[in-house]
């Protein structure tokens, strides 16, 4: 009910259509107009993103049996823009641009009034060239979390850097990642938009990662992953007074490669 405090036990539910990664859902509120669908999910399933229904949030079911965005990386995250009132997909690309040498996942994004027209996908957010942090391997694990504020939209952007340890000094394997050059590390940025198709985003970490080797949150993921809380009241309101926010955000961590998960209340102030 609030993003801190869950019922147990967990209830295992029926996939409405195969799921080879990720989840992310929207709940309309018990005002929606068409209840039936009042939760809607996005999941990857191969090729794409498949999207599914509920009245209630337990029993789904997809409302087409194709992808309806077809894309080559797993990572997805779906969204309401309530200025606009239309839906907003978020997809990963692995690209190969100018002088890199490998794939790197690049977030591109789509709209749809319907959930199941949608516009030919576009990138949104390149790594910088001048900006001193993000030389090297810089990646994205898309946008997620986001919310109205006013005209703008503000999002969470999950960088990853999966050619740096966490701990400096340390092999790959040392941090118990055995088949890589190194471990990776990953860090949350904020983005912005004005017109609901393009971004701006800052460079430096607004939920950083914890430097203290050994803790839950030492390497990735600090941030609201692809499977967020995007059902949570504060991602689906649509109006925010001015003053500050607070987010609930799930925080995805590693300590010694062990995944763990919590949760933090991350105050905001946006002028």
């Amino acid at each position: 009910e609030d993003g801190i405090h869950w019922i147990r036990p967990h209830h295992v539910l029926k996939d409405p259509c195969f799921i080879n990664f990720c989840c992310s859902v929207i709940d309309h509120g018990p005002k929606y107009p068409d209840p039936e669908n009042r939760f809607v999910l996005a999941t990857f399933s191969r090729p794409g993103i498949r999207i599914a229904a509920s009245s209630d949030g337990l029993d789904w079911k997809a409302l087409v049996d194709t992808a309806v965005i077809k894309h080559s990386h797993d990572i997805i995250s779906l969204h309401w823009d309530a200025i606009r009132k239309r839906y907003l997909a978020i997809v990963g690309e692995k690209i190969q641009w100018n002088d890199w040498e490998e794939k790197r996942r690049i977030p591109y994004q789509s709209v749809s009034n319907d959930l199941l027209h949608w516009e030919q996908q576009w990138p949104i957010l390149m790594p910088k060239i001048g900006a001193q942090i993000e030389h090297g391997e810089t990646q994205f694990y898309g946008i997620s979390g986001i919310i109205a504020r006013g005209d703008i939209l503000i999002g969470l952007v999950k960088i990853l850097r999966d050619d740096l340890n966490a701990t400096p000094g340390k092999t790959a394997k040392e941090m118990g990642d055995m088949g890589r050059k190194a471990a990776g590390i990953g860090y949350t940025v904020l983005a912005w938009s004005r017109d609901g198709k393009t971004w701006q985003r800052d460079h430096e970490a607004f939920i950083p990662r914890n430097p203290r080797p050994g803790s839950w949150d030492h390497a990735p993921w600090p941030g609201v992953r692809t499977n967020s809380l995007s059902a949570i009241k504060p991602f689906y309101i649509t109006e925010v007074m001015p003053g500050d926010i607070k987010l609930p955000v799930l925080m995805i961590g590693t300590s010694d490669w062990r995944e763990c998960h919590g949760i933090v209340m991350s105050p905001m102030r946006l002028i």
